[in-house]
């Protein structure tokens, strides 16, 4: 039995599976938990840090439940300061429980001894900046999701008018059929080519080459669906699904991969 506990509840517009997965992935807690990194094995009994960002161990303990997505507890004794590291290990744990459109985090942090007040002072303040930190980056991990959600219907709309809408058609007149599809094609990736950014002189090359001949397929792929329609509006459902399928890769990969069952 808890002799000095502390219960904090707080709601998050987002999915279990992705609050679990902020708060379990290093990656995410290095962005809310001051810069803290966790590192845990992903089973009961298995080892649990929070490391400073240089790799040294500033929580340790061990893992009292793994049950994703629903509830994460865990022991810690907190190594990095030194007047904390001889204290008995208190109990911290997360519950995740579907809201609504939302989902309701509980965090406990339960001691076996009547812990000093002035010790305690720490984890009251502590707590509530670091869940506040929580959900603003789960909201701006959403409100990023929804710009590029929007930006896979708004851009092929824009590049369809350009590209087939314009270009090609008019190469197409200009060229013979098949030969303006060509040519807007290779116009179509050698554009996307030059638009990319955020990648080493050391890597262009090889990233430029791979894009290339990536969006080639594609792009050949609007121009014929474009030219045996007589519309852009083919050739825009096919291009908004192709964005749509990149970006669900895209997330999927940030999240870690496939969950396994």
């Amino acid at each position: 039995m808890a002799r000095t506990e502390f219960i904090y509840v707080t709601y998050i517009r987002t999915t279990r599976e992705k609050l679990w997965e902020a708060l379990t992935s290093s990656e995410f807690t290095k962005q809310y938990f001051a810069g803290f990194a966790i590192d845990v094995e992903p089973r009961e009994g298995g080892a649990f840090r929070m490391l400073y960002p240089d790799g040294r161990v500033h929580i340790a303990g061990r893992v009292i439940e793994w049950s994703p997505p629903r509830r994460f507890a865990c022991t810690w004794v907190v190594e990095g300061m030194a007047e904390f590291r001889d204290l008995p290990e208190c109990l911290v744990t997360y519950e995740i429980e579907p809201a609504g459109e939302s989902v309701q985090l509980t965090m406990t942090e339960a001691h076996s001894w009547d812990v000093p007040d002035d010790l305690l002072s720490g984890g009251r303040a502590g707590w509530p900046a670091i869940l506040s930190s929580l959900k603003s980056v789960l909201r701006l991990t959403s409100a990023e999701f929804t710009a590029n959600s929007g930006f896979s219907v708004v851009a092929p709309i824009s590049e369809e008018i350009m590209f087939r809408g314009f270009a090609t058609t008019a190469w197409m007149r200009g060229m013979g059929r098949w030969r303006g599809v060509v040519r807007g094609a290779l116009f179509f990736a050698v554009v996307h080519v030059l638009t990319i950014s955020g990648i080493d002189a050391s890597q262009a090359v090889g990233v430029a080459l791979a894009a290339f001949v990536g969006r080639i397929p594609v792009a050949f792929a609007l121009g014929w669906l474009f030219q045996r329609t007589g519309t852009i509006w083919a050739s825009l459902g096919l291009h908004a699904t192709f964005n749509a399928i990149l970006l669900i890769i895209a997330e999927v990969a940030a999240r870690g991969g496939i969950p396994q069952p």
